[in-house]
C-alpha cells in the first residue's frame, strides 16, 4: 500500500490506517472488548497488509493491546496516533506521559485533542493545547493536532497554525458526518466533567438516544459539502489529513466497495482511519480500496 506525507510533516502514512475507537457517546469499544492477543494480532496482520498507522486514544483503554503488537516491529515502522480529552495542561501533560509509559515508547507521532465540537472547545482546552505544543518541542510529539465532532471546531481550527494534523469525519453518503454543534446540549458535550457525569446518571440503554440529540444521524448535504471544501483546503495549505467514518459507524456496511472506491478518489485525505475487529475485514479493506485505486482518478 503506498506511503505518503503526513500534511507537511516528515511522517509518512498508510493510506489506509487502522482504528481502535469507542462508537458515540456510550463508550461501547468492539476492540477494547478483544483480548490484548487478539487485537494485538489484527494490529500486526494489518501491518503485514502495508497499514502502518494505528490510532488509539487514551480513553479507549487499548494501549495494552498495542503495546503488545509493538514488541514485533520496529517502532519507527509504525505511525501512533492517539488523543486526549484533556483541557488543563497539567491533565494533558499526565496523559500523554502515562500513554509512554503504558506503551513503552519514547514518543508518540501525532497526538489530537480529542472529539473538538465548536469554538468553545478552543478555549476550554487552551491549557491542553499548550501542553501539547510543549511537549511536541521536547521531542516527545512529532506532531500535534485536533479530532473533528463538530464544523464549528473545524473552522476554528483550521485557522490555528499550531495544528499540524485534522481528524474529520467523511464518507461518500454523509451519514455521521460533522454538523454544527452549537446549541447547548453540544457546549455541554464541549465539557469532559459533564460528560463523565452525563455517563453516570443516565441510563446505559439511553445513552445512544442522547448520542442522537446531539449528533444528527446525517447532516444536509450543504454540510457534507462544507465539510469537505474545509478538508481540501487545510490539505492545500499543508496540514495532514485523517478522516473517521468511511463506513458511516457501520451504517454504509452494505456497500463496503462504493465506500472503499470513494476513498480511493480522494487526494485530500492523507489517511482514512478504520475500525476494524477480523482479518477478514482488514483483507476485505486493503484489497478493495487498492482494487478500487486501481481503477479510479483521485479527484
Amino acid at each position: 500500500m503506498n506511503r505518503s506525507p503526513l500534511g507537511k510533516t516528515d511522517i509518512l502514512v498508510s493510506r489506509l490506517g487502522i482504528g481502535s475507537g469507542t462508537t458515540g457517546f456510550s463508550g461501547t469499544n468492539l476492540q477494547c472488548d478483544m483480548t490484548v492477543r487478539e487485537f494485538s494480532d489484527l494490529l500486526l496482520y494489518a501491518y503485514d497488509l502495508g497499514i502502518n498507522l494505528w490510532d488509539t486514544a487514551f480513553s479507549y483503554r487499548t494501549y495494552p493491546h498495542f503495546r503488545e503488537a509493538l514488541k514485533s516491529v520496529k517502532r519507527e515502522d509504525i505511525v501512533l496516533v492517539s488523543k486526549t480529552s484533556a483541557c488543563s495542561w497539567k491533565t494533558a501533560v499526565h496523559e500523554v506521559e502515562s500513554t509512554l509509559k503504558e506503551l513503552k515508547t519514547g514518543y508518540v507521532d501525532v497526538f489530537l485533542l480529542h472529539g473538538m465540537r465548536n469554538a468553545l472547545d478552543f478555549f476550554l482546552r487552551k491549557g491542553a493545547l499548550n501542553a501539547l505544543i510543549d511537549l511536541k518541542r521536547k521531542g516527545l510529539l512529532r506532531a500535534v493536532g485536533f479530532s473533528c465532532h463538530g464544523i464549528g471546531a473545524m473552522e476554528t481550527g483550521s485557522r490555528m497554525e499550531e495544528f499540524d494534523v485534522v481528524m474529520g469525519r467523511l464518507n461518500y453518503d454523509g451519514v455521521c458526518m460533522d454538523s454544527y454543534q452549537e446549541d447547548f446540549l453540544s457546549k455541554v458535550a464541549s465539557i469532559p466533567l459533564a460528560v463523565e457525569m452525563a455517563k453516570l446518571l443516565i441510563p446505559k440503554a439511553a445513552l445512544p438516544s442522547v448520542s442522537k440529540m446531539i449528533e444528527p444521524h446525517k447532516p444536509d448535504e450543504p454540510l457534507r459539502n462544507q465539510t469537505i471544501k474545509m478538508l481540501q483546503e487545510m490539505h492545500r495549505g499543508g496540514k495532514g489529513i485523517l478522516t473517521m467514518k468511511l463506513f458511516g459507524a457501520g451504517k454504509l456496511g452494505h456497500s463496503p466497495q462504493k465506500a472503499l472506491a470513494f476513498a480511493s478518489s480522494v487526494n485530500y485525505v492523507d489517511s482514512f482511519v478504520i475500525g476494524m475487529t477480523a482479518k477478514k475485514e482488514i483483507e476485505e479493506n486493503v484489497l478493495g480500496f487498492m482494487k478500487a485505486q486501481s481503477l479510479t482518478s483521485p479527484l
